[in-house]
């Protein structure tokens, strides 16, 4: 096993790096949040950006609808990857509380590049 904090290797058994201090167990049991919120900021884009590709297919069909029909496909649109972002931007806010990690750094800025593709998205829908 190798510890989190410095690289260097350490026992299987180890509480404790020998080399830097750092609590083992502590770390490896926080670092699921991290990885978790990397996972859904990945998923949540993902979807955000086949979203744009149908919303250019959906915008001659909206033109004709009215606006409170517009608004209600606009919250149905980005409710999926919406509540994807809320649920992996509070895991990285979790962790982030403890301790950076790449993970959870990199979920947290993919979870608020989603938020601001969702943003996009309702304000598209929404002018069509």
């Amino acid at each position: 096993m190798y510890c989190f904090n410095c690289g260097k290797k350490v026992d299987e058994k180890a509480v404790v790096c020998v080399h830097c201090g750092c609590e083992l167990q502590k770390r490896s049991a926080g670092n699921g949040r991290g990885i978790a919120s990397l996972v859904l900021g990945i998923i949540g884009l993902l979807y955000g950006l086949c979203a744009f590709i149908n919303i250019s297919n959906i915008g001659t069909y909206l033109d004709y609808q009215p606006f409170s029909y517009q608004f209600g496909f606009a919250i149905g649109y980005v409710l999926v990857q919406s509540v994807l972002s809320i649920v992996g931007f509070s895991l990285a806010l979790a962790e982030r509380s403890k301790k950076k990690t790449g993970f959870n750094t990199a979920g947290f800025w993919l979870t608020i590049i989603t938020f601001v593709v969702v943003t996009i998205q309702f304000i598209i829908i929404i002018t069509y």
